[in-house]
């Protein structure tokens, strides 16, 4: 059995897989007559061609560690951004490209007010809330039609609690 830990989520740590998408220790812009910060250019929805993105609510059932993984996705025309409407900590898993097969699966948990945004082509885990029922603003590209791959693990991989 393959069993993997849980890494902090940092933007450092994710950034071979994506972006984090966050206002702590980011640079903001004040607007409206100084009564709101803005936190432009967190991350960009990549989408290949005139292909249409939109935004979507996802609503995903709580899971508890350890945690087993069967399978895992990815989406080669465009990246896929996830952001939790209600402060929910969720498991994110990632994975590198091997000859279309994922490797050296990593894991790692949000603090609750942290969005990613997964570039195109890199392997993923399902939505995965911890602790409660979430819900999840959805920015990606709309039509699915080649824009899936599937891969089923033989054997499921755990991921635990780790630090």
């Amino acid at each position: 059995m393959t069993e993997i830990s849980i890494e902090p989520l940092t933007q450092r740590n994710f950034l071979p897989f994506g972006d984090v998408i966050e206002t702590n220790e980011r640079k903001y812009d004040l607007i409206n007559e100084n009564r709101c910060k803005k936190f432009g250019n967190l991350s960009k929805l990549q989408v290949n061609r005139n292909d249409v993105a939109g935004f979507s609510i996802f609503e995903s059932k709580a899971q508890n560690l350890p945690f087993k993984i069967n399978f895992m996705e990815r989406h080669p025309l465009a990246s896929q951004a996830f952001m939790p409407l209600n402060r929910e900590t969720f498991l994110i898993t990632v994975a590198f490209d091997n000859e279309n097969n994922p490797e050296r699966l990593r894991a790692f948990r949000t603090n609750g007010l942290q969005g990613i945004n997964i570039n195109p082509n890199i392997w993923h885990g399902v939505l995965c809330p911890l602790e409660k029922d979430g819900t999840f603003l959805v920015v990606d590209r709309l039509e699915t039609h080649n824009n899936l791959e599937i891969h089923e693990f033989n054997t499921p991989i755990t991921i635990n609690s780790g630090t």
